[in-house]
């Protein structure tokens, strides 16, 4: 975990797990009213791949999803992995209404 601080407070928190020379971003947060001009997020993500790099970690992972008000994630990656999802329900109803909802979306 890390956090960002200005004048002894808080703005942003990250919490990001290393395991060998690959760091995975699980999660986080900032306070979107300290400054709208500033995204506080991005700036602590590039401190955060600073660290990363300086530690010798090959790959920082920002995981699946996007970000809640830009895809970061893809200006910010170099490469990009396809993703698959299984799901094994039982049953009649869920099924159909599951094919149904991927067929619409």
């Amino acid at each position: 975990m890390s956090r960002l601080s200005v004048d002894g407070g808080t703005v942003s928190v990250l919490y990001d797990i290393r395991k060998g020379a690959h760091q995975y971003n699980i999660s986080m947060g900032f306070d979107p009213s300290f400054c709208g001009k500033l995204s506080l997020g991005l700036l602590h993500l590039g401190y955060a791949m600073e660290a990363a790099a300086e530690a010798h970690t090959s790959t920082y992972d920002f995981l699946a999803g996007s970000g809640q008000r830009s895809d970061y994630k893809r200006h910010l990656s170099q490469a990009r992995r396809n993703l698959s999802s299984v799901q094994v329900l039982r049953g009649y109803l869920l099924p159909s209404l599951y094919r149904w909802h991927d067929h619409v979306h």
